[in-house]
């Protein structure tokens, strides 16, 4: 056995003092254990000039109670990322009879402006999503919403066969285009027909934004 491993054997934890407060002034190396009523227990030491202090749990849940700053990922997610919804809509009828039909969707309200969203700073397009009502159909119809960044089609593309109903509709999340500050974001709907005819309205488009990361 070496003198190491015998100076460890025959040493002593020394006691760490606890206290009801949380300490303003500690001296250069001590520790101490600080629980307030109703506070986190916390562990501090000193150590040059500076005090350090960690907080404990008892269920595995931490409790911060100043601001946290991650500078990579939790649980995968970058939370530097902010997303953020783009509202579209288009409320008129939209009438195909074996040909393309498109039409811009309007924002906000589904009546106003048809020219989309200035954006204030870079990210990406990571998603969109809509729901319309299909009045009649006949024949073999497709349905898509385009996402256009600066007037010009991207490939972020939501499709549907039109089926007669309300509430129809899907989403697209494999796709992503990226953005500056200053693009212009829109959505063009295109209603596709072949053999007999079809006809929708009353849709909602969400367009999924994210900045940072």
């Amino acid at each position: 056995m070496n003198r190491e491993t015998r100076n460890l054997q025959n040493s002593k934890q020394k006691n760490i003092s606890d206290i009801n407060y949380y300490p303003a002034e500690m001296q250069e190396g001590e520790i101490l254990f600080a629980f307030p009523k109703g506070k986190l227990l916390r562990l501090y030491k000193k150590i040059r000039g500076m005090v350090w202090w960690l907080p404990f749990t008892r269920d595995g849940n931490y409790i911060f109670e100043g601001n946290v700053k991650v500078g990579g990922k939790i649980n995968g997610i970058d939370i530097n990322e902010q997303r953020a919804h783009l509202l579209f809509g288009y409320n008129a009828q939209i009438n195909a009879f074996e040909e393309t039909i498109t039409e811009y969707a309007k924002t906000v309200d589904g009546l106003g402006n048809e020219y989309g969203y200035r954006i204030m700073r870079a990210g990406r397009v990571t998603g969109i999503s809509y729901t319309y009502t299909c009045n009649s159909t006949a024949g073999q119809s497709e349905l898509n919403a385009i996402v256009l960044k600066n007037g010009v089609a991207t490939d972020v593309v939501v499709s549907d066969t039109p089926t007669a109903g309300a509430g129809k509709g899907g989403y697209c999340l494999s796709n992503t285009v990226t953005f500056v500050a200053g693009d212009l974001l829109s959505v063009e709907i295109e209603l596709y027909n072949k053999y007999g005819g079809v006809t929708v309205s009353e849709f909602a488009i969400m367009v999924e934004i994210q900045y940072g990361g």
